[in-house]
This record gives structure tokens, C-alpha cells and sequence, in this order.
């Protein structure tokens, strides 16, 4: 016995190298781990689902019922007015009791208004009611797959989101993929707008005669996919007009 205890206080080294093996095991799952976690990331970014628009609604009255086809919906209003007259949409309620934000307020004629809210659960005839003297048409649409959080892109050249006896063009940047970008744009009826420049699709374009009919004062809504980052151009055709603009990047 006494032999045995001698042995081993002769050679304490012997287990050392076991110690540092299991360590260097231990390092390398941490890494192994680490790195997962970072591809999996990676991966889910780029392999992202773009919102996309659920439903959409066209008014020329003071109220719409609309319905969504999935939770989390994003529900914008908007609208214009005839140049100063005063009668864009000023608030918004609805029957499921939502929270509405103005994103753009009436800037130079026609004024161009933009409300949202976010809807948590799927809306069954939702009845909105709109705060207008019933002088404009008013452009109701929903986009699904969005996490809520809505950024205003940039504007024109102008007065502060407007533009003047032109063909409006707007240029946004977007430094993610699979966003979706929306153009909403007022503007005189002189003429209506009949689309856009390659990639967008329009929504609904009216004005408070209706859906697709030319009025004193109209609006359009349009949307794309960027698919990538980068550089997007929004050019309607139309005859040179006045009226606002604004382009909303939305992501998942």
C-alpha cells in the first residue's frame, strides 16, 4: 500500500494530458455550436418571407368595411384632396377598436394623408370610419407577413413630400432583402394614372367619383418586392400634375 501511494506522488503528471484533451473537446463543440447558430441566422435572413398585400378597398364615402385573411395584418388608409380644399382623411376608427397612426400628414395640395394600424387578430367585416368632408377617394389596403414596424421612405423633390406641375419620380434605398415597398402618391386628376415604371404593380387608383374614375381629386396606391438591397425608382404614368408622395418599407 505504502508503494502504491509513493507511485503516484512520483508521476501527479500522468492525468494532465487527459485534463487537456476533454478541454480542447469542450472548445471545439462550443465552436461547433457557435457556428451553427450564426449559418441558421444567416440562412433565416436570407431566406426571409417579403410581406405581401392581403386585401384591398377603394371608398368614396366616410366608411369601409374591410376583412383580413391572417393575424398581424397592417391596414393602411389613404387619400388626397383638391389643392388646399381641406377634405383629405384627418383620423380613422374602426369597429374592431384598432390604434391608427398617422404616417404622412397633408402636405402641399393635394394633400396627400397616409393612416395605419396593426391588426393582431383576423378582422371579419371591420367597419372603418374615415374624418373627411367626403372631397377625395380613399385607398384602403392590408399587408400580411410584416412585423409592424413601418418606416417612411423618402420623398420627392418639393414641398416636404409634394411636387409641382410634374411627373413625379422618387428614389428609395433599401438595405435589406425581401422588403416590400409601397408608393402612395395624391395628385390632381387632371388625368388619371394608368401604372408605373417596370417592377411595380398598382393597388387601386380612384378618386370620390370611384374606383378607376377620373375626379377633381385622386389617389394611387402601388407595391414591389425588392427582392435584393439597393436602389428603387418610382415614376407613375401620368401627365405632369401636382400633388404628395411617400414610399413605405416594410419587412418581416
Amino acid at each position: 500500500m505504502a508503494t502504491e501511494s509513493i507511485s503516484r506522488a512520483k508521476h501527479p503528471a500522468k492525468a494532465a494530458p487527459y485534463k487537456w484533451i476533454a478541454i480542447g473537446i469542450i472548445v471545439v463543440i462550443i465552436i461547433i455550436a457557435v457556428a451553427y447558430v450564426l449559418v441558421s441566422n444567416s440562412a433565416n435572413v436570407a431566406n426571409k418571407e417579403a410581406p405581401s398585400i392581403d386585401t384591398s378597398y377603394f371608398s368614396n364615402t366616410n366608411s369601409q368595411t374591410i376583412s383580413t385573411t391572417s393575424a398581424g395584418d397592417i391596414i393602411f388608409v389613404s387619400s388626397g384632396s383638391c389643392g388646399g380644399c381641406g377634405d383629405s382623411v384627418t383620423g380613422v376608427s374602426d369597429s374592431a377598436g384598432l390604434t391608427w397612426h398617422q404616417l404622412m400628414n397633408g402636405v402641399c395640395g393635394p394633400n396627400l394623408n397616409v393612416w395605419y394600424a396593426e391588426a393582431p387578430n383576423i378582422l371579419t367585416n371591420d367597419v372603418l370610419t374615415f374624418t373627411t368632408s367626403g372631397g377625395n377617394g380613399i385607398s384602403i389596403f392590408t399587408v400580411k407577413g410584416s412585423n409592424g414596424v413601418v418606416n417612411k421612405g423618402s420623398y420627392s423633390n418639393g414641398c416636404s413630400g409634394g411636387y409641382s406641375n410634374v411627373i413625379p419620380t422618387i428614389t428609395y434605398t433599401t438595405t435589406s432583402s425581401n422588403n416590400l415597398l409601397l408608393t402612395v402618391l395624391s395628385y390632381s386628376g387632371s388625368s388619371q394614372i394608368t401604372g408605373a415604371n417596370d417592377g411595380w404593380t398598382m393597388i387601386n387608383e380612384g378618386s370620390l367619383s370611384g374606383q378607376n374614375v377620373l375626379g377633381t381629386s385622386d389617389v394611387a396606391s402601388f407595391y414591389q418586392t425588392a427582392s435584393t438591397s439597393g436602389t428603387y425608382i418610382f415614376t407613375p404614368t401620368m401627365s405632369a400634375q401636382s400633388g404628395g408622395i411617400i414610399i413605405i418599407d416594410l419587412t418581416t
